[in-house]
């Protein structure tokens, strides 16, 4: 049943990712625009608001339109229509494969647009200095482990849970994307408190 559903409404999964991936970048600039906006008077992060080097400058720039953002989105959401078309619609295909994917990029979008909403609710409250006292700073490879520990404890336990009571492709998809991505942060993290210490 669910085979059958991902071939014929697979579209589906191309759309909730192109929501997702604007919302994400929505989210960030709005969020970034409180953070230049007086919450950097309590919070401080070492490289800005932005922790993935190829947006760093747009969000610090608050670009509504990015050129890398569109071409990621672009190339992203072709590659998953491809991907609908050759694996999960033939019938001789293989929609299971389509589902990981789908959940691969989708979704890890939930849980970043989830921390975006409630980074922008406390930002709200730090530019009025509301409930907030002091100034905190944070270094670059402190603030990447805590978005790597977000995301494991987010997004890879409980999709990793639901892919195994439901034995779900979808869920087995977010739950890679999430470790996988954690993973990077935390390498990254790594190697920036490497840098930090040797300066």
């Amino acid at each position: 049943m669910t085979a059958q559903w991902i071939r014929e409404w697979g579209w589906i999964f191309i759309g909730a990712w192109m929501v997702a991936y604007v919302a994400d970048y929505a989210l960030t600039i709005a969020g970034a625009r409180l953070y230049q906006g007086g919450v950097e008077k309590h919070l401080v992060g070492e490289r800005g608001y932005e922790l993935n080097p190829m947006f760093q400058k747009d969000v610090a720039e608050l670009r509504r339109v990015s050129p890398r953002f569109v071409l990621w989105l672009l190339l992203s959401t072709a590659a998953l229509a491809v991907l609908w078309v050759w694996i999960a619609r033939p019938s001789d295909g293989s929609p299971g494969l389509y589902e990981f994917f789908a959940g691969w990029m989708l979704l890890e979008e939930v849980i970043i647009c989830a921390r975006g909403l409630a980074n922008i609710y406390t930002f709200r409250f730090l530019r009025r200095s509301d409930g907030v006292v002091g100034r905190t700073e944070y270094a670059y490879w402190l603030s990447l482990r805590q978005a790597a520990a977000a995301l494991v404890l987010m997004g890879t336990f409980p999709f990793a849970l639901w892919a195994i009571v439901d034995a779900s492709w979808f869920a087995s998809g977010g739950a890679t994307s999430c470790a996988l991505s954690a993973s990077r942060m935390f390498v990254r993290s790594r190697r920036a408190r490497a840098e930090a210490m040797e300066s």
